[in-house]
């Protein structure tokens, strides 16, 4: 799969909901807004996954009109650290080094993910 290619996101958390598995949906959806954030279809999608998810009810921001995701909610972080060692996971196998690094930078400063999850999908050493 190509990381970037956010139709692909799509098939992925509509088989995750079909298989009754709303939180997998939902960190899938998490990922394509990693990948293109501008995307107001995959907000309102979020908003009515997280509906359904326990301790999803913090999870969407509606201050600036639109729906965005909330980081503050400790649902919608765990999800963003998630999405965002699997996405990172996702670009090293495409040979994305660095974009996985960046990934990773971005999810430990904007969203304090912990280290330690990146450390075994992201070795240090050489850009591919």
């Amino acid at each position: 799969m190509n990381p970037a290619a956010t139709l692909s996101y799509d098939a992925i958390w509509e088989g995750y909901l079909a298989s009754g598995n709303p939180e997998q949906a939902a960190i899938a959806l998490v990922e394509k807004t990693l990948v293109s954030p501008n995307d107001p279809g995959t907000m309102f999608a979020l908003r009515d996954l997280y509906r359904r998810i326990p301790g999803g009810s913090c999870a969407i921001d509606y201050s600036r009109g639109l729906p965005a995701l909330d980081v503050t909610c400790p649902r919608v972080r765990n999800d963003l650290c998630e999405a965002s060692v699997d996405l990172a996971q996702a670009f090293l196998e495409a040979r994305k080094t660095d974009r996985a690094r960046e990934i990773q930078q971005t999810a430990m400063e904007r969203y304090a993910c912990p280290a330690a999850p990146f450390r075994s999908v992201l070795p240090d050493g050489p850009a591919f």
